[in-house]
């Protein structure tokens, strides 16, 4: 597995379209945090050159260099609950953030197969459950 930073918007918004991802995901969403000044990161991870998931990453700096990771709501999976690939985006995802000096890393993925080597812990939810996207140029009827 190889992991680009993705600077597409167009593309980004069709392959997370694809996964069925979580307005969490969405590039627009994104957009919101950099303008609060938070930085983000949109990763695809990619095998054999073709795109198996995605991850809207969002880092907070810890004191010594450090960051901590975290990722709403996904990473996504293109192609849905993909238990083959798995192991390896999340192994890819990890090393990854390794790299980025990041020493927690919270993801929310729709799905993590029982036989998982990683062990994932329920905690306190931070986005809800649900979202909803409204259309608000429509009339009010």
């Amino acid at each position: 597995m190889i992991i680009f930073v993705s600077q597409n918007q167009k593309e980004w918004n069709a392959y997370a379209a694809r996964a069925g991802a979580s307005f969490l995901q969405s590039w627009s969403w994104g957009d919101i945090l950099i303008s609060e000044g938070k930085l983000v990161e949109r990763l695809e991870i990619r095998k054999e050159d073709k795109v198996v998931a995605l991850a809207q990453v969002v880092y907070q700096k810890l004191p010594f260099g450090w960051q901590y990771a975290f990722c709403p709501a996904g990473p996504s999976f293109i192609g849905g609950s993909d238990h083959q690939n798995y192991e390896a985006v999340c192994s890819a995802l990890f090393d990854y953030l390794k790299i980025k000096r990041c020493i927690f890393v919270r993801i929310e993925p729709a799905f993590c197969p029982s036989e998982s080597q990683f062990v994932l812990r329920p905690s306190i939810e931070i986005n809800p459950r649900a979202t909803l996207v409204l259309d608000v140029t429509k009339s009010d009827e």
